[in-house]
């Protein structure tokens, strides 16, 4: 039988996303920030195509919201590059409260927050963004909900994450964090009906043509990935 969502709730009414996400906060070694731009980035992917011949996500979006989405790569990417050329510091910006601070805004900021440069903000919050990104981890928490036999085998982070993607002060990276949550366990679904041998070596792993626009994932990608 299904887990339905009043199974879900009795289990986890408690459970907060700041328990499910954590909060980025100080102190911000380059280390640390460089993991927190891996999200971003690859929040950014999910609009604008990482390598040729792999579909972004969200295929359809507005000039405007890709836009958004390469401004967001290209302020990532100055920052690695900042890291890159000075190996020996240990914050692109030397560990200053005050840009410690801004960086983490990017990422603790909500709607309220949103301006011209805090893109992640402004792109998990834009409405034609934000109605993608909803729409599809929604879909792939009614998939972990039909699939699971017990509340346990939900990832409760997902639906924490889905059920506080629109409360009331919620924060980019709850946001984020979802998203990639979401895309990474459908990735695994997939991957794990392939090991299952439902398709079989003898027919290479394959998803239909819908689910390709969902994942992103081209066929040719899909085939690398289970090598």
């Amino acid at each position: 039988m299904p887990v339905t969502l009043a199974q879900f709730d009795a289990a986890h009414a408690h459970s907060t996303a700041a328990e499910a996400f954590g909060v980025p906060q100080r102190p911000l070694p380059k280390e640390k920030i460089l993991e927190m731009l891996g999200v971003s980035t690859a929040i950014a992917h999910c609009w604008i195509a990482e390598e040729q011949g792999v579909h972004p996500l969200f295929q359809d979006a507005s000039q405007r919201v890709r836009g958004l989405a390469e401004q967001l790569l290209e302020r990532d990417n100055k920052i690695r590059n900042t890291i890159a050329e000075n190996p020996y510091k240990s914050s692109p910006w030397g560990g200053r409260e005050k840009d410690d601070k801004s960086f983490l805004g990017t990422f603790n900021g909500g709607f309220a927050q949103r301006h011209n440069t805090r893109l992640l903000i402004m792109l998990l919050f834009d409405e034609e963004a934000s109605a993608e990104a909803f729409g599809y981890i929604d879909e792939v928490v009614k998939k972990a909900l039909h699939s699971a036999a017990t509340p346990a085998a939900v990832p409760w982070r997902l639906l924490v994450g889905w059920r506080d993607f629109h409360a009331e002060g919620v924060s980019a990276w709850v946001r984020a964090k979802t998203l990639l949550l979401a895309h990474n366990y459908e990735l695994a679904i997939h991957h794990a009906a392939a090991q299952r041998g439902i398709n079989s070596m003898g027919h290479a792993p394959s998803l239909t043509a819908r689910q390709t626009r969902r994942t992103g994932v081209a066929q040719a990608e899909l085939r690398r990935r289970w090598a």
